[in-house]
């Protein structure tokens, strides 16, 4: 069978230049994705509309290789294109058409990704039917100024708010702040600098509110936010109060982290000895660790020594085919192996620890957690579609599936994080992986970097990130991904 694969590939590749789109047309129905890819890489040098066309139409291809070497012939011709002396803006131009016009809302989003990589202008896809594909050139920022008027007044408020945190017009976010909608009042905190604004929305009752307001008085950084953060600390132990606790310390220097009445007699005490004289500390003294800020949200807890605060939290794993390594200091007899077996003369695998040490944080887990747990290989294997609570029952289930479980395969990171965001409840994240993505829709460090930040700039979830085993062998351009991860997303980073 193999054998009969093979065959139609190598002719292929052999064939003469002749009639590409004759090639195109001869193998873009193979029902080998092998062949389709093939097939579209003899468009290379290609232009006009028919060649551009059968490109762009591999976007809605079935199997996802195909759509990332699609995506990866599209970034290619930019290149080809400014070479050609000035025919690149025309032919960009015509790609965006191109994609936009496609039926197939997901094979847009892929040629979207690709027109950001070649830094194309996206003004006309500010008319496309999806509010994501919207929202997401709005964060590129590659639209004519012409249009955001416009978008202000979009019909979905999730495009609303892109457009106004775009526009940054503080005086606006004292009237977003009266809005219904979650995404519009998140924006009015991002964008205010009026402490009573910010007072007002503290008092919301659904989280992601209540946090971007306290990150945002953490930057706006007045007096009368403290009362305000102070009585916020009433809300159930989890993240955001964690996170409150964090803000007070930096804003007054005071130690009391979560420890509601200690924070109420210090201010009472405040208030009459010092009253309005009272300032601030400054931005630049902010602490840097977060340990003591956390204490007294939940019970000394971590995971490869970062902080668990979350009651609503995934752990993201990576399961490639390096996780069945030996672990740091065990000897070996060999690599390890993509089964189950053993990493040498009775040692340990790294996945062996990382199970460990996940099975030990489950069982200590407040009544009230939810959790999940994802792993990533080639693809994205998830214990549970969504979080569950953390009962003995629950944890002793997730615990007999990973063990079942066994490194294989490559590392899919980006689909890892992109399926967990989905996941509405979740409010933390733990992500371990010893590698760097390279298998995913986003296998490139700019890119997952950006499209991590758009899927999350609503949903404000905390990454946190664990290096497992040694950076030196990621290359010079992923040394401190993880790190620049976590800090995009309120999140701590480790190396074990």
């Amino acid at each position: 069978m193999a054998t009969n694969l093979l065959l139609p590939i190598v002719l292929l590749l052999l064939s003469p230049g002749g009639d590409s789109l004759a090639l195109f047309r001869k193998w873009s129905r193979s029902p080998v994705p092998g062949l389709r890819i093939q097939a579209l890489r003899s468009l290379r040098g290609q232009r006009g509309d028919r060649a551009r066309a059968a490109l762009v139409s591999f976007l809605a291809d079935p199997d996802a290789s195909v759509v990332a070497a699609a995506r990866r012939e599209i970034v290619a011709r930019n290149a080809s294109e400014r070479s050609d002396g000035g025919a690149g803006p025309s032919e960009g131009r015509s790609l965006v058409h191109s994609i936009a016009s496609l039926d197939d809302a997901s094979a847009r989003i892929a040629g979207l990704r690709a027109l950001l990589e070649r830094g194309d202008d996206l003004t006309a896809l500010t008319r496309d039917e999806s509010p994501r594909i919207r929202a997401r050139v709005i964060h590129s920022g590659r639209f004519a100024p012409d249009a955001l008027n416009r978008l202000l007044r979009d019909s979905d408020a999730v495009v609303r708010a892109w457009a106004w945190e775009h526009r940054n017009d503080a005086p606006s976010a004292a009237a977003l702040a009266t809005e219904r909608s979650e995404e519009l009042r998140i924006a009015a905190a991002r964008i205010t600098d009026e402490p009573q604004v910010l007072v007002e929305l503290l008092r919301d009752r659904r989280w992601r509110v209540q946090l971007a307001a306290v990150l945002a008085c953490e930057r706006v950084r007045h007096r009368d936010l403290v009362p305000a953060l102070i009585d916020a600390l009433r809300m159930k132990p989890g993240r955001v109060r964690a996170r409150c606790a964090q803000t007070l310390e930096s804003l007054t220097g005071a130690p009391y982290g979560g420890d509601l009445s200690r924070w109420r007699r210090w201010w009472k005490q405040i208030e009459a000895s010092r009253g309005a004289a009272f300032r601030i500390r400054p931005a630049s003294s902010r602490p840097k660790r977060r340990a003591r800020a956390e204490r007294g949200s939940v019970a000394t807890l971590s995971f490869h020594r970062l902080p668990v605060v979350s009651r609503r939290l995934v752990f993201v794993l990576d399961a490639s085919r390096s996780m069945a390594d030996p672990a740091p200091g065990v000897a070996s007899s060999g690599r390890g192996t993509s089964g189950g077996g053993t990493s040498g003369a009775g040692g340990k695998r790294r996945w062996d620890l990382v199970v460990t040490e996940l099975l030990g944080v489950l069982r200590r887990l407040p009544r009230d957690a939810r959790f999940n747990v994802v792993l990533f290989r080639t693809g994205v294997t998830a214990w549970k579609p969504k979080l569950v609570g953390a009962t003995k029952g629950n944890v002793k289930r997730c615990a007999d599936w990973i063990g079942k479980q066994s490194p294989a395969g490559w590392t899919n990171v980006f689909d890892a994080l992109e399926f967990t965001l989905a996941d509405d409840d979740v409010d933390a994240i733990y992500l371990l992986t010893d590698g760097v993505p390279s298998r995913g829709a986003e296998t490139t460090r700019r890119a997952f970097l950006d499209e991590i930040a758009f899927l999350n700039h609503y949903r404000l979830v905390q990454i946190n990130c664990v290096q497992a085993g040694s950076s030196q062998g990621l290359g010079a351009r992923w040394r401190g991904f993880l790190d620049e991860l976590a800090a995009a997303h309120d999140g701590l980073s480790v190396r074990e």
